[in-house]
């Protein structure tokens, strides 16, 4: 038998190629050996018995350490919402909010960003009050009358005439608070029923109300306050009417004195929003 290296090299070998050696038994008989005879002999690796210095392979202990972390959801990754990101399929979020598109404005003014939003209120400034001094009573049931305002007063957007009539100059919106003190001084017994309107260039302005006098002499009170939103030229005036629902006693706007004071005479006082 020559030498091994004078024999051809065949570079495609398979498990079905044979290989030569000598016997274990007697090192003298040189035999074939099938190569995937020989393969079979290796025993199974089993990864778990790996042993000795894991420090020493250089390549996995760095790939060990750049392992991440098994992810546990609010430990170390964080939730959405108190959603977890783990799983599959997608997770619902809001939208991108634009003002103006999907989340409305103040005045004009964004809600979106940081620090406080600057949310200018309205401001009103006076302009009249004008009083009664003279009782006005209503003799006949179910006729108007106007009440006067006392003496005339007026100023750049506000102007009162003595016989009632408020006119606004300016356009603008304006308060109006009314304060009526009602009365009767007759003295038909029963009950009078005293209704009272605002108007608006001739036109009632909100809701009729009502005072009732049980009583004869009774007298009572009743503020209110409302908005005009007035174009200049608008005129305002307040009508009372002796209610035929009640008795005809001589009721309307009184100022009675009391004890020491007397209760403030009707009147009206006008702001204006500047």
């Amino acid at each position: 038998m020559g030498k091994i290296s004078t024999y051809g090299f065949d570079s495609s070998v398979t498990l079905n190629d044979f290989v030569i050696g000598t016997d274990a038994d007697d090192s003298n008989i040189t035999k074939s050996y099938l190569i995937g005879d020989i393969l079979s002999l290796a025993p199974d690796v089993t990864w778990g018995s790996i042993t000795g210095t894991l420090s020493d392979q250089a390549d996995l202990q760095s790939a060990l350490n750049a392992k991440q972390d098994t992810l546990v959801s609010g430990t170390n990754i964080k939730t959405v919402n108190s959603t977890t990101l783990l799983g599959s399929g997608n997770l619902n979020v809001q939208e991108v909010l634009v003002s103006g598109t999907n989340i409305k404005t103040i005045n004009g003014n964004s809600i979106l960003g940081s620090g406080n939003l600057s949310v200018p209120g309205e401001s009103y400034v006076y302009q009249v009050g004008s009083v009664n001094q003279n009782n006005i009573f209503s003799v006949t049931q179910n006729t108007p009358l106007q009440i006067s305002l006392g003496p005339a007063i007026s100023n750049t957007n506000v102007d009162v005439d003595a016989g009632g009539n408020v006119q606004f100059l300016t356009t603008g919106k304006y308060l109006v608070k009314i304060f009526l003190n009602a009365g009767r001084d007759g003295a038909v017994s029963g009950t009078t029923l005293l209704s009272w309107r605002a108007m608006l260039n001739s036109s009632m302005y909100g809701e009729p109300r009502a005072i009732t006098l049980d009583t004869i002499s009774s007298i009572k009170n009743e503020e209110i306050d409302f908005f005009i939103d007035a174009v200049a030229g608008d005129r305002f005036a307040i009508v009372i009417v002796n209610d035929m629902n009640g008795v005809n006693d001589a009721c309307g706007i009184y100022q009675k004195a009391i004890y020491q004071l007397e209760v403030p005479a009707s009147s009206v006082q006008i702001w204006k929003n500047e």
